[in-house]
């Protein structure tokens, strides 16, 4: 049986709802697999020369997009660790765009930014599967919301999805 299959009677916060939603039919587990090569073959076509390129003023960089999504993506995994161990204690937020301020990306390559995210989502498919379908039940807090742990693979994938879609249709990739 596969442990990560929503349920009704799954938790998460109203605001991760568009995310949930993008993914709610599928087999999060093989999604998680295939937007790990998906990704990276995006990230790979693109030209270093346009990682700095932001499709309008006061909007993110292409770097400043991946970084983003390789933050959130450690975020969610700690949270779906925490709530798996059934961590009682409240786990705070995080505001993205003071994450993504906080961190200077001009340095960094496209490259070093596609091992990033292959290792983390690497981390995250290792710890995934070793989560029982009695731990992916679990619940705690989060930005004073309930959540499930078996709700958090599919905000993360629909995460990525979300951002995938911004990176083809603003800011031009394929």
């Amino acid at each position: 049986m596969n442990q990560f299959v929503i349920q009704p009677e799954d938790y998460y916060p109203p605001f991760h709802a568009g995310y949930v939603a993008l993914m709610k039919d599928q087999d999060i587990v093989a999604v998680l697999h295939d937007q790990r090569n998906a990704f990276l073959d995006l990230v790979s076509a693109i030209p270093e020369e346009k990682g700095d390129y932001a499709y309008a003023s006061g909007k993110w960089t292409i770097k400043q997009v991946i970084q983003h999504i390789i933050d959130a993506e450690r975020i969610f995994a700690f949270r779906l660790l925490a709530m798996s161990r059934g961590e009682q204690q409240p786990i705070p937020g995080f505001e993205q765009d003071d994450y993504v301020t906080a961190v200077d990306v001009s340095g960094r390559t496209l490259e070093d930014q596609y091992r990033e995210f292959a290792s983390v989502r690497d981390a995250t498919l290792t710890l995934v599967h070793s989560i029982s379908a009695a731990e992916a039940g679990r619940r705690g807090t989060v930005s004073g919301h309930s959540l499930t742990a078996r709700a958090v693979p599919y905000i993360m994938a629909g995460h990525l999805e979300h951002h995938l879609r911004v990176l083809n249709d603003r800011y031009g990739l394929h």
